[in-house]
């Protein structure tokens, strides 16, 4: 029964550790943002107390490109990216755009607003990458990424 006892523990502990490292990504894993788009922020600095941000992303293909969901946001933690976790409400208000793709046909932009109230916890300063999957052909499966990068710090919103 004790050996039963410890394979759970020991599994659930496998489960727990999972789910924790799956909040961390290492960017260095990949070479580079998509060549297909440009994907920048209005400013690469902001107030920790900043009232939003504007990230747009411009199609520079010669494809037309499908997003399906929005951005993620990570906070550099040493050599690693931990993820910024959006609020439930948040996530509800957006399924929709989850299930309907938007479509950017060459030239095309989508600009995605981040608002401090829909992240479940208070940024503070440091580096962050907004992080965004998008399909270069509706018919793969595949997944092509960017980011952008940016820094709160301490100025004055």
């Amino acid at each position: 029964m004790k050996r039963i006892t410890a394979c759970i523990a020991a599994a659930l502990l496998a489960l727990v550790f999972t789910a924790c490292e799956s909040e961390f990504f290492k960017f260095e894993d990949l070479e580079f943002s998509s060549p297909a788009v440009s994907f920048i922020c209005d400013d690469t600095v902001y107030a920790a107390d900043f009232t939003s941000i504007n990230a747009t992303l411009t199609n520079i293909s010669e494809f037309p490109i499908d997003l399906f969901n929005d951005p993620a946001l990570y906070k550099k933690a040493g050599k690693t990216w931990k993820l910024t976790p959006f609020t439930e409400v948040y996530l509800y208000s957006r399924f929709d755009f989850a299930s309907k793709p938007i479509k950017l046909e060459p030239g095309d932009s989508f600009t995605f607003t981040l608002e401090p109230h829909i992240f479940d916890v208070k940024l503070t300063k440091g580096e962050y990458r907004i992080y965004v999957f998008f399909h270069i052909d509706e018919a793969s499966t595949l997944s092509d990424v960017a980011w952008a990068d940016l820094t709160l710090s301490n100025k004055s919103g």
